[in-house]
């Protein structure tokens, strides 16, 4: 078999011929050349050697590529690979590709208080070209015995909490009972909506999560809370409380947070 990479243009002629020989495999073969003429085309060939024969074979992942190393194949639908990414130059599969150097480390912050377990995410990024690429990122919490409320700009302030939890859940469903003439029992009807109300008290106490002031703290800012809790239970919401002291290192933190929408 014969890989032959020709000039053609201002100059014609062979830049690179390699000879090998099929393994009956996907092998990859390569040439390497210099154009005499910039503006001059390149044009790829693959033959048998050192005549025609009637056998089948086929050529795939054609790259060529301004480089004084061989890299590995890519084209615009190659996905990114953390420091490196693809775009197709115009139409995706009738145009060039560019390998662009993209070193940046991808940093994911789950702000509003992350379930516990593994969690899965899949991070969408959008070069300025408009080439798109997806990452999965995987992140394990093991904190099975600490509580957390988030709130402010972006879920960005976040208090900790635990200690001999108690945790109490009061789900309720939209219902109303009326009488009607005749009946000898009022007659209930109920809505598709509902709350969930999840009340808990722990202790505080120095150096085991946040501080009783960082507590009292957050309850007044105002808005939206996210909440977690040991079990794994996840809601926002709106949040109330009371933080009580016995010493000055010891303390109990009693709270409810109601699922808003």
């Amino acid at each position: 078999m014969r890989l032959t990479v020709v000039e053609r243009g201002a100059t014609v002629g062979d830049l690179a011929v390699v000879l090998f020989t099929g393994t009956g495999a996907w092998q990859r073969v390569s040439g390497s050349g210099s154009l005499t003429t910039a503006a001059d085309r390149l044009e790829v060939r693959v033959s048998t050697d050192p005549s025609a024969q009637a056998i089948t074979f086929y050529v795939d992942d054609v790259l060529v590529e301004v480089s004084t190393d061989l890299g590995p194949y890519f084209d615009g639908n190659t996905a990114w690979t953390g420091d490196r990414s693809y775009a197709w130059t115009g139409t995706p599969n009738e145009s060039t590709s560019v390998q662009r150097d993209t070193p940046a480390s991808l940093t994911l912050l789950d702000t509003f208080p992350t379930i516990f377990g593994t969690n899965s995410y899949k991070v969408t990024t959008i070069s300025a070209d408009g080439a798109t690429a997806d990452t999965l990122i995987t992140m394990v919490t093991a904190e099975g015995e600490w509580g957390f409320l988030s709130t402010g700009e972006g879920f960005s302030q976040i208090v900790k909490f635990g200690g001999n939890f108690a945790l109490e859940a009061t789900p309720t469903v939209d219902s109303t009972l009326f009488k009607a003439a005749g009946r000898t029992r009022p007659i209930a009807l109920y809505g598709t909506t509902g709350d969930l109300v999840v009340t808990g008290s722990c202790l505080v106490a120095d150096g085991f999560g946040s501080t009783a002031d960082e507590l009292e703290a957050f309850l007044l800012i105002p808005g939206k809370a996210g909440y977690r809790d040991p079990s794994g239970r996840r809601i926002r919401g709106l949040v109330t409380g009371q933080v009580a002291r016995q010493n000055s290192l010891l303390g109990t933190f009693n709270y409810t947070v109601t699922e808003t929408s």
